[in-house]
């Protein structure tokens, strides 16, 4: 089941194709996944090329955190009350 989320997660990032070869279609869904910063970041510090500058990366990355602690809370309190 978890790989129904985690392989087009990993396919649309940018991890094994670059956001520049993809259509435009997905480039922006890659926007939507945690995943496509994480490998910029990555990506930045090995070859020192960026889709998104660091800091944006790093903002994202945060947004997500509070977005999924958020969803991860809720659904805690939902399930065990």
């Amino acid at each position: 089941m978890l790989n129904l989320v985690r392989l087009p997660l990993i396919f649309i990032s940018g991890v094994f194709i670059p956001l520049s070869a993809m259509p435009a279609v997905g480039q922006e869904i890659a926007l939507f996944s945690p995943l496509t910063y994480g490998n910029d970041m990555i990506e930045y510090a090995v070859t020192g090329v960026t889709q998104f500058s660091v800091a944006a990366d790093i903002a994202a990355l945060a947004a997500f955190v509070l977005i999924f602690q958020f969803a991860a809370n809720r659904l805690y309190k939902k399930f065990n009350e």
